[in-house]
């Protein structure tokens, strides 16, 4: 009895051996931490392409990549250019800021004659008048070209009911203002225009 009894025992540590011997041996493999063998493959890395950023094309107001007719002409109207004084003197004119004082003093020179002109007719002579408002605007369309900068001036005219105080501009016949028999009101009117629009007001007594 006790052989047999002994003769167990044996086989029971025997399975006991065995079984913890498989247990150790996937102890690398199972639910623990698994043992990597090898080298590791590289993994792929998305390179992203930068697209090219856009050219800005000065004068591009629509931002299609090209300049229109129209945009040609407006940025040429905006670049700075010489302009030369009666005395031969040449100045730089930028049209984005006011006209530099010789430069108003010569356009004052070169349109007075077709502002007096206006004022020595009466505005009964309906068509006299407008033939030489337009020829005072036709004056002030050429320096505007010449200067790259709009052109409004406020003079008097000889009306029916008396003198009164008007405007003419460059690049149209009319302004959104009306005209008034006193100076004071007629220049503060043509200012806030001329601001608004980025245009020279010259004032003619």
């Amino acid at each position: 009895m006790m052989k047999r009894t002994s003769g167990v025992l044996a086989a029971l540590l025997a399975s006991a051996l065995f079984l913890s011997g498989c247990a150790g041996t996937g102890a690398g493999t199972g639910s623990g931490t698994d043992v990597f063998l090898g080298s590791p493959e590289a993994e792929a890395t998305a390179t992203a392409t930068a697209e090219p950023a856009p050219s800005v094309i000065p004068g591009d107001e629509d931002g299609d990549g090209k300049l229109s007719e129209f945009e040609k002409q407006v940025q040429a109207k905006k670049t700075p250019r010489d302009y030369t004084l009666p005395d031969g003197t040449v100045v730089q004119i930028d049209p984005a800021v006011p006209l530099p004082t010789p430069v108003v003093e010569a356009l004052r020179q070169a349109v007075r004659p077709a502002v007096d002109a206006v004022f020595a007719v009466s505005s009964r002579e309906g068509p006299t008048t407008s033939a030489r408002l337009q020829d005072l605007q036709a004056l002030l369309d050429v320096q505007a070209a010449a200067t790259g900068k709009s052109i409004i001036v406020a003079h008097r005219i000889n009306s029916a009911d008396g003198v009164i105080w008007g405007a003419t501009r460059s690049g149209g016949s009319t302004v959104s203002f009306r005209s008034s028999s006193d100076k004071t009101t007629l220049i503060d009117r043509a200012t806030r225009w001329a601001n608004d629009r980025g245009y020279e007001l010259i004032v003619f007594d």
